[in-house]
């Protein structure tokens, strides 16, 4: 279970208990550069981004990942996230990748049961 809450729970329990950036943040290769590279242009900016413009984007965002010296950390602070509220570009993955990953986690788990409940 992840230590952060995300914050669409945080307002439906009134809570202020915002958490503070993990200590490895501000070591990563994305902390001083805009967030629409890793999560696009705002809503409210009226421009809808295309799927190629997305994906050009997102691979830009992905060539700064693969040289991030915390890499490992993000990946674990994302995947941390078990209600998959996490999006955008995070450790060199978007959002599908994410899910794919934790559905490929998910089978790894329940084959490892299964084999342990066959050789019990």
């Amino acid at each position: 279970m992840s230590p952060y809450r995300p914050s669409r729970e945080l307002r439906l329990i009134g809570s202020i208990d915002v958490p503070q950036e993990p200590e490895w943040f501000r070591r990563g290769a994305c902390y001083r550069i805009g967030h629409e590279l890793f999560f696009g242009p705002s809503s409210d900016g009226g421009h809808r981004e295309t799927p190629r413009e997305k994906e050009e984007r997102e691979n830009r965002a992905r060539a700064l990942c693969d040289e991030c010296p915390v890499l490992a950390q993000c990946k674990d602070y994302a995947t941390s996230f078990s209600n998959g509220l996490q999006v955008g570009v995070w450790h060199g993955g978007n959002d599908h990748q994410r899910k794919l990953d934790r559905r490929k986690e998910q089978r790894r788990t329940a084959d490892q049961s299964r084999r342990e409940r066959q050789t019990s």
